[in-house]
């Protein structure tokens, strides 16, 4: 298993899990070989690591009466723009 980038993040495999620890902020592109099937192709996955870029707020209205409440949604974007998970 291996990083492009090692300056971003680093790679962490106990078993069968990997786990990628940032450091930085960008793209890298994470190798993954199979050690007991030396025929096998490595697979690879693209990662961005991104601290929130843009926050939007969603409401069912616009004023909000002093002392009441409203639902509203909030939508994290990253340094590309696109939706963080909602978990």
């Amino acid at each position: 298993m291996s990083l492009n980038d090692t300056s971003i993040a680093d790679v962490q495999h106990v078993g069968r899990e990997v786990t990628i620890v940032p450091s930085g902020e960008g793209a890298v592109r994470v190798k993954i070989e199979d050690a007991e099937l030396p025929e096998s192709e490595a697979t690879f996955a693209e990662v961005l690591i991104s601290d929130v870029a843009q926050l939007q707020l969603d409401t069912q209205g616009y004023l909000v009466e002093q002392g009441s409440t409203m639902n509203l949604t909030v939508t994290a974007f990253d340094m590309l723009g696109k939706e963080f998970d909602a978990d």
